[in-house]
């Protein structure tokens, strides 16, 4: 029983060899590939052409010949549906940047879509109060292109980029890997079933166990890709449109008065802040100062003056008494 055993781990070894050399060829590496990043998420997956026309795709979009990795790549190049990875980084100038926010929200929902999230924060500078804002909505892959269009009415365009990632390979790449270890789960399912001593079935099952973990991971993957190849993430940067107007020749005495009394009562607020410390803070610490310290000071230097003045008035009666 154990010779047939070790028989059949070699031809499992054999089979997740030659399953992963295929898959090597399909994706170039071996490994899963990371999970997305925070910032990644943001960059859903959108397919270049739908298969349907509710945008769904099929689980399987591309045959994947098993024979070599050639034959993967001109199927790849040939599937109509291939997954890109779309985003897009829209700056806006507006005059209202909170009404902005609002409209780019009722686009994301009347395009289909949602908003993702939303930041606003008010800044004050020397001209006033200026408001700036974040907004990162995700809309549907077909709506994508009309979605850029109607954001570029809503104010000044001052800056605009976006990127596109085909990872068509990558999902091929993981539906390979996924057969191959259920094809291996399968095969230690029924070595499993055939172990005879506790010692082989615990060890078949840390092998099923770990190869049954590679599976879930990949399913979580493969269906990261499917349930976000519908969406396109697009952020937009609001800013609130200057207000400031610079004249010539002219002067404003009302502003001029303005300012003069906005820097008079500062400097009011500062003289009576100062002597708040002053009575406060600074004048008990003098006063106790003056007691540990200056006062014992004053105390030796009065008794050094009077032995001072003593030893002189000395020295004169000396000479007087010897003539």
């Amino acid at each position: 029983m154990k010779r047939t055993l070790w028989y059949m781990s070699i031809i499992l070894a054999a089979i997740l060899l030659v399953g992963c050399g295929k898959a090597g060829k399909v994706g170039g590496e071996g490994s899963l590939p990371p999970a997305p990043k925070a910032m990644d998420e943001r960059a859903l997956l959108v397919p270049a052409r739908p298969a349907e026309s509710d945008g769904s795709f099929p689980s399987e979009p591309v045959a994947l010949s098993n024979e070599s990795g050639d034959e993967d790549s001109t199927a790849l190049a040939e599937n109509p549906n291939r997954m890109i990875v779309r985003t897009a980084q829209l700056e806006l100038s507006v005059k209202n940047p909170e009404a902005a926010a609002d409209s780019i929200s009722a686009l994301a929902v009347k395009m289909g879509g949602f908003v993702a999230s939303t930041n606003l924060r008010t800044e004050a500078e020397e001209s006033g109060a200026t408001t700036y804002g974040s907004i990162t909505i995700r809309v549907p892959a077909q709506k994508y292109d009309a979605t850029i269009q109607q954001l570029r009415k809503m104010g000044k365009v001052l800056s605009y980029s976006s990127q596109s990632k085909d990872v068509s390979k990558e999902y091929i790449d993981l539906n390979a890997r996924l057969r191959n270890l259920q094809a291996a789960e399968k095969r230690l399912q029924q070595i499993m079933a055939q172990a005879k001593t506790t010692k082989d079935v615990l060890s078949v099952y840390r092998e099923l166990n770990q190869v049954q973990g590679q599976i879930e991971q990949l399913k979580g993957r493969i269906e990261y890709l499917k349930h976000a190849a519908a969406l396109a993430t697009i952020t937009i940067q609001l800013e609130q449109e200057s207000t400031t107007k610079v004249s010539v020749g002219k002067w404003n005495v009302g502003a001029q008065a303005a300012k003069a009394v906005e820097f008079l009562i500062k400097t009011f607020k500062m003289l009576i802040t100062l002597l708040i410390w002053l009575v406060i803070y600074f004048l008990p610490i003098a006063v106790v100062l003056y007691i540990v310290i200056g006062i014992p000071i004053k105390l030796i230097v009065r008794r050094v003056k009077r032995s001072l003045n003593a030893e002189k008035a000395k020295s004169e009666q000396t000479p007087t008494t010897a003539k």
